[in-house]
């Protein structure tokens, strides 16, 4: 809290935490549901985004702005799935395949509208 007195008037404001569980500074909460293996990440929309893979999966070049999202990759029973990325964006790291039945954290980061760099580990 910051108080500040001034001829006899107290101000005050208050400093707080966001108690809501919400996500800040260029991140959006809701987690977008992908409905297909063939992604295209749009930077306007949310920061977080969730496929259930039963395929091969195809990441290309993010959409609509410069920022950084993350797409938890959720492998089914039937696993050994390939990523390809599309043109201009780079691994940072190797890209694995997928698993069976394992779970992958991808990270996006597009800085400009020419480059993308994507780092992809196992989570479980």
């Amino acid at each position: 809290m910051v108080t500040k007195v001034s001829d006899g008037i107290i101000e005050t404001n208050v400093i707080g935490a966001d108690t809501t569980k919400n996500l800040t500074v260029g991140h959006t909460t809701d987690v977008e549901i992908l409905g297909s293996n063939t992604i295209t990440p749009d930077m306007a929309t949310e920061s977080l985004k969730k496929r259930a893979v039963n395929g091969n999966v195809t990441i290309n070049f993010p959409t609509n702005g410069n920022s950084v999202c993350h797409i938890r990759l959720e492998a089914d029973s039937g696993g050994a799935y390939t990523v390809t990325l599309g043109a201009n964006v780079n691994p940072v790291g190797t890209i694995p395949d997928l698993s069976a039945s394992t779970d992958y954290l991808a990270v996006i980061s597009r800085f400009d509208a020419t480059t993308a760099d994507i780092q992809i580990q196992e989570i479980g």
